[in-house]
């Protein structure tokens, strides 16, 4: 019996062919999140059977809090479900459980997002999951060797170079970091990610000019995207315009701020921004969602204000003290 021919990136395609025309704009390396989802919902009426439409469907869940487009955490309650609704007609869906392993991460649910991850990475799904959370426990060695070796079976995987730039910035490799999205924005000159992680290895390299010429490619869409608006604040407070820059933290972007990868942004606003006690209390909240990069915020620039504070040094101690606990 001859295989089914798989979509780009591996998964079974439907045995409609409209339907498959329709879901492949989430396979491309540049896509657009709206077009993408609206796509998937009628590739799925469609066929309703079609399992890779509703995994990559249960997906689009959680890029709407990655791309900043909302800061209700409900979609990514509804992305569990609707993962979870995938895995209980094909429990080895490699697609839907890296859907679930970045649910879990956002949520805080850290033990879960690794058991996810690493589900998804036996299976063959492409995803930076895995090395995003070595490097929330501090294990940049181990995270670079995964992305390293994510980049070298398939050079195009956009979201690679961006999480490699990022893990880079936190070693305090900034110009490393930067030859990471040089490619990224050769490719797509707007793209918010490279945009974002270029401007912060910029800012944290002392270069405030760079990093706001860098910001100023950011298309109008993307500057009102919650991500945006803390990147934003960053360089404002960099600037010296605390007022901007705390106005950007209005109470939207908070709410936004309190999803785990984004919580150590608010405390560097407010340590930027001379607000010691909040940098502080964002910090903790940073801490007490699962982020353990104890060394980083040990060098990171934007929070020199507060390394002094015995505050700051009981939070990172806390970090040390449960290390033993963490995945492995």
């Amino acid at each position: 019996m001859t295989p089914r021919p798989t979509l780009t990136g591996g998964g079974v395609p439907s045995k409609v062919p409209e339907a498959n025309e329709r879901a492949i704009f989430l396979l491309r390396p540049q896509f657009e999140l709206s077009r993408a989802r609206h796509a998937l919902e009628r590739a799925i009426a469609l066929d309703p059977q079609f399992i890779e439409a509703r995994a990559l469907y249960a997906f689009t869940h959680f890029l709407m809090i990655e791309s900043g487009s909302t800061d209700d955490s409900a979609w990514l309650y509804k992305g569990e479900q609707e993962t979870l609704r995938v895995l209980r007609t094909a429990p080895d869906n490699s697609r839907a459980h890296a859907a679930l392993a970045a649910c879990y991460a956002y949520l805080g649910r850290k033990e879960l997002a690794f058991s996810e991850a690493r589900l998804a990475e036996k299976t063959g799904e492409r995803h930076d999951f895995l090395p995003r959370l070595y490097s929330m426990e501090g294990d940049y060695d181990r995270a670079v060797s995964i992305l390293r070796a994510q980049l070298q079976r398939e050079p195009l995987f956009f979201p690679a170079p961006v999480t490699l730039s990022n893990v880079l910035r936190q070693t305090g490799d900034y110009e490393g970091a930067l030859r990471e999205l040089e490619k990224t924005l050769e490719q797509d000159p707007h793209n918010p990610g490279a945009i974002y992680y270029s401007a912060l290895a910029h800012m944290n390299a002392g270069r405030v000019k760079e990093s706001r010429r860098m910001l100023d490619r950011l298309r109008a869409e993307d500057r009102s995207k919650y991500d945006a608006r803390l990147v934003l604040a960053l360089q404002l407070a960099l600037e010296g315009d605390r007022t901007g820059a705390l106005r950007e933290l209005d109470p939207d972007v908070l709410k936004f701020a309190e999803l785990v990868t984004f919580t150590s942004w608010a405390a560097e606003v407010y340590a930027l921004a001379g607000e010691k006690q909040k940098a502080l209390e964002w910090l903790d909240r940073a801490v007490r969602l699962g982020d353990n990069r104890a060394e980083w915020f040990e060098r990171d620039p934007l929070l020199t204000s507060i390394r002094g504070e015995p505050r700051f040094r009981e939070i990172v101690h806390a970090i040390r003290s449960r290390r033993p606990a963490t995945a492995q």
